[in-house]
Formats: structure tokens, sequence, C-alpha cells
């Protein structure tokens, strides 16, 4: 079903009927919209090969994609390759290594920002689920980053559902120096095309770098 599901959209891309982001919230990863529909709004993300996604397992690095919830639920599918959920409750702790910060999204507002909003994190329970074993459901207030591989490539699809009222755009995260230079880059429907490809079969092409 996921395979002609995603046969289906790539037919579309080569119409020209779908675009994409580049380098989306973190560089590398690539947001292609399948299905735009409150309650029901499907996206496929792929991590190219160079993205900095492996730095969420904090081993040298700081985050690229802190701690976040969302304003819907969400469900979770992995299309290809290792691509790692980690879910974890935030707790004020003063020696912890997270800032909160308020987040503006450049898809939303036109600029990307984060504005420190006060207080030191920690992540405290983290639970770790590898997506394609399972699909994952997570509720909007739940917390969350992605870890894939470095050098690795991976795609997976993410479901929008009920919305959140009480949401607001925050993050956590060790990152002090984040800035959305070279990020939310729009792309045409060949690009979408290349980049759907890739996601589904996991063969990167040069025609999108």
């Amino acid at each position: 079903m996921l395979k002609s599901f995603l046969a289906h959209h790539i037919d579309r891309a080569k119409r020209g009927e779908l675009s994409c982001i580049k380098n989306c919230h973190v560089y590398g990863l690539w947001s292609v919209m399948l299905h735009d529909e409150p309650g029901n709004r499907i996206r496929l993300f792929y991590a190219d090969t160079r993205h900095h996604l492996y730095k969420n397992a904090r081993a040298l690095d700081r985050m690229s994609l802190g701690y976040h919830a969302h304003h819907s639920d969400i469900r979770l599918i992995g299309v290809h390759g290792f691509v790692k959920n980690v879910e974890t409750p935030l707790e004020l702790d003063p020696n912890g290594e997270l800032r909160r910060y308020r987040y503006s999204s450049k898809i939303l507002t036109g600029e990307s920002c984060l504005k420190e909003l006060g207080g030191r994190y920690k992540d405290t329970l983290t639970i770790e689920r590898i997506l394609g074993v399972n699909d994952i459901f997570m509720p909007a207030d739940r917390c969350h980053t992605i870890i894939v591989p470095r050098n690795e490539d991976a795609s997976w699809i993410v479901i929008e559902g009920k919305q959140d009222p009480s949401y607001v755009s925050e993050c956590y995260t060790d990152n002090t120096t984040w800035n959305s230079d070279n990020l939310y880059i729009n792309c045409d429907s060949k690009v979408a095309f290349n980049v759907l490809n890739a996601a589904f079969i996991g063969n990167e092409k040069d025609a999108y770098r």
C-alpha cells in the first residue's frame, strides 16, 4: 500500500503538481507536502547523506533539531533507512544543558528565529523508537526529535491529525548559535520528483544537490 501511495505522488511530481522545501528545519532535510488538509495533512521527509540530524544524538555536537512538540497529534511512518524517534519529558534543572526557546517558522511567518525564554532543562526518561518496525503515534504535546546516522540517507512520512488548540511553538536545545541561514529553500516539481524517488528507493540523485 505504501509503495503504491508513493508511486502515485511521484507521478504527481512528474506532472508538475508538487513542490518541496530544501533544508527544512535542518541542513540536508527535504520536505514534500503530499496532502494538504487540516486534520489529515501528509508530508514526506527525506534526509540526504549530508544531513545534520545525527547531531541530535548529542555525542559530540550541539542539536540541529531541538526537542519540540506539534500543533497536532502525529503519526510517523518509516519509508527507507534508519530513523530513530526520540521522545522525552523535559524538566527544569539548574544544571541542565537544554534551554527553552520560542520558535518562529519561516514557513508560517516568513522568517525563522529563536527567542530564549529562560530556564535550564534536562531530558529525562528518554524513549527511543525506530521507525519502520511499527508506525509511531505521538500526541501533540509530546516533545521529540529525530536522529539519522551520519552519512546515511533515510525517509519517513508524517501524518498530522487532531489539532491542539493550546499549542505554543517552543523548542528545547543546547544549540545557542542556531540560525536559519540557507534553510527553507523552495524548490520546484522537478526537484520534488527527484527527492521522492530518492526517498522511495534510497538512491540519491545529483539533480537536487
